[in-house]
């Protein structure tokens, strides 16, 4: 799970820490943590593992193109994902996208 997710977000152009950064890099960069058990639970039993990775990304860009190329990026996946949240932040300057992605196996 980790290598393939650590390619894809690789694969945007952006640079990606697991969990986060001792400093924070120069331009646009993200981070990405698992959040909680995802398990898919069926007649009572788990039936599948799954892990709730939360994806995060900063950046000063304001089109299109850190959605589109993350987003992009998790299709080729083919886990379970959904743009959270989008949010400016006044302290810093940056827009911070949030994406759910729920991985099984």
């Amino acid at each position: 799970m980790r290598e393939r997710l650590e390619a894809a977000l690789a694969a945007t152009g952006y640079v990606f820490a697991h969990h986060g950064w001792s400093k924070a890099p120069e331009g646009s960069y993200g981070v990405w943590a698992e959040e909680s058990g995802e398990d898919f639970v069926a007649n009572g039993r788990h039936a599948e593992r799954g892990t709730r990775v939360a994806i995060d990304l900063f950046t000063r860009d304001d089109t299109r193109a850190p959605r589109d190329a993350v987003e992009a990026q998790l299709n080729t996946l083919g886990w379970p994902w959904r743009l959270d949240s989008v949010q400016y932040e006044n302290e810093t300057g940056l827009i911070h996208w949030l994406w759910v992605v729920s991985v099984y196996g």
